[in-house]
């Protein structure tokens, strides 16, 4: 069995029951409790096409953002740890194929060094990048990065949120990573077709 059933999913965005009005209201009050959708109730949702009810989804969309984030704007800034990839996802210039990319990894003096520079710009998140390459980037070098981060005081100024974007991890990865006190684990994945 497939992660992902994609037929079932296009079956559904194309089921006729779906583009039913009070099906679709039934979807977005459940929505508005933040507590997950079915699959058919997320159809419902992606077949609206009432202009008040398309108003109503954003609206409602907004409301448990609010709830859930609050009103505020949060910003940091990329550390980028290495670029070495053996992944050849198409929408990266991190791919392996990009024989253009000069490689580079930095060590944690270089690291240290960069946060300090955005320290001094007045940032106070992170997001540590890495390519994914399970020698180079791998949870230790993860960790190194992420405890030199966050021991740097820049005359009282330091960075009080690192935020990661790596390669994908197992379950025994994310345990492990907890540990770390991130903020944000973030992932790219390629879905499209080609």
């Amino acid at each position: 069995m497939d992660f992902i059933d994609e037929s079932k999913i296009n079956d559904l965005i194309e089921d006729k029951k779906l583009n039913d009005e009070s099906v679709q209201r039934a979807a977005l009050e459940k929505a508005r409790e933040a507590k997950g959708l079915e699959l058919e109730e997320a159809a419902a949702l992606l077949n609206i096409r009432a202009p008040e009810l398309t108003e109503e989804l954003f609206h409602s969309a907004k409301e448990v953002k609010e709830r859930i984030y609050g009103n505020r704007l949060v910003v940091f800034a990329p550390l980028y740890l290495t670029n070495a990839c053996v992944n050849n996802c198409l929408y990266c210039a991190f791919r392996r194929d990009n024989t253009d990319l000069k490689r580079r990894t930095l060590t944690l003096d270089e690291i240290e060094n960069e946060a300090r520079e955005l320290i001094r710009q007045g940032h106070k998140r992170l997001l540590l990048v890495c390519g994914e390459h399970p020698k180079i980037s791998n949870l230790d070098f993860v960790h190194d990065a992420v405890e030199r981060v966050y021991s740097i005081d820049e005359n009282g100024n330091n960075i009080r949120r690192a935020n990661i974007n790596i390669a994908p991890l197992d379950l025994e990865g994310f345990r492990r990573l907890k540990t770390f006190k991130i903020g944000t684990y973030q992932i790219f994945q390629e879905t499209y077709h080609y």
